[in-house]
């Protein structure tokens, strides 16, 4: 006669048996996808942390889309900006925004490296070019 104990512990092994090649082909296919997808690497929402005149602005950029149909949206302290001319290749990227500050306007030029969860990039600036970093 079988134990109780040695009946839950077959029980168990048949079902964990069986889950092993599910969970094995979930994590593959998710796995694939994400590295086949080197230009979705910017895609979502992000943490910059932007050298200013005032010392470091913490900004929001979020990025979405399709190859080719791509958009974003800076959200700094001040103001709500759309990102133009993103351009993604592998693991670089750049974007463009078009500031105001009092009675002038000129353009902020980003570009960087993802690296897993973090960025490390530059920003062209009217007083030549910053490195800044975020995260997601």
């Amino acid at each position: 006669m079988k134990s109780i104990f040695s009946v839950l512990v077959m029980s168990w092994a048949k079902s964990i048996s069986s889950l092993i090649p599910m969970l094995s082909f979930c994590a593959l296919t998710s796995y694939s996808s994400f590295a086949l997808s080197n230009e979705a690497s910017l895609l979502g929402l992000w943490d910059f942390y932007v050298p200013t005149t005032k010392g470091v602005e913490l900004v929001k950029i979020e990025v979405s889309g399709m190859p080719g149909n791509y958009q974003g949206v800076y959200m700094g302290e001040e103001d709500k900006l759309d990102l133009k001319n993103i351009v993604i290749e592998g693991s670089t990227f750049s974007f463009d925004i078009d500031k105001r500050k009092f009675f002038s306007s000129f353009t902020l030029t980003y570009g960087g490296t993802v690296e897993g969860d973090r960025i490390n990039g530059y920003v062209d600036t009217p007083m030549g070019p910053k490195s800044y970093r975020a995260v997601r």
